[in-house]
């Protein structure tokens, strides 16, 4: 049983249940169980989830279109990008 930020849980299926589109956003400081809180928040839930890394600019473009191809089941097309 998830029981670590029960409050925030409650808001995000809320916010979920409306209905609308929306996108959320949770940041705060390392290690207050933000990845345990969306990771918890999905379960279940036809979503597409994403976790932002620092990472250098050249690579940071490439990652949000293969999060996306691989939720919509479609082949990458990078295979030969450098």
């Amino acid at each position: 049983m998830f029981i670590a930020h029960e409050h925030e849980l409650q808001t995000l299926e809320r916010l979920y249940a409306s209905g609308s589109f929306r996108m959320v956003v949770l940041y705060g400081r390392r290690r207050v169980g933000k990845t345990a809180l969306s990771g918890e928040f999905v379960k279940g839930k036809d979503t597409l989830y994403s976790i932002a890394i620092q990472q250098s600019a050249k690579l940071n473009p490439k990652t949000s279109p293969r999060i996306a191809l691989s939720f919509f089941g479609m082949p990458r097309f990078d295979a030969h990008v450098q």
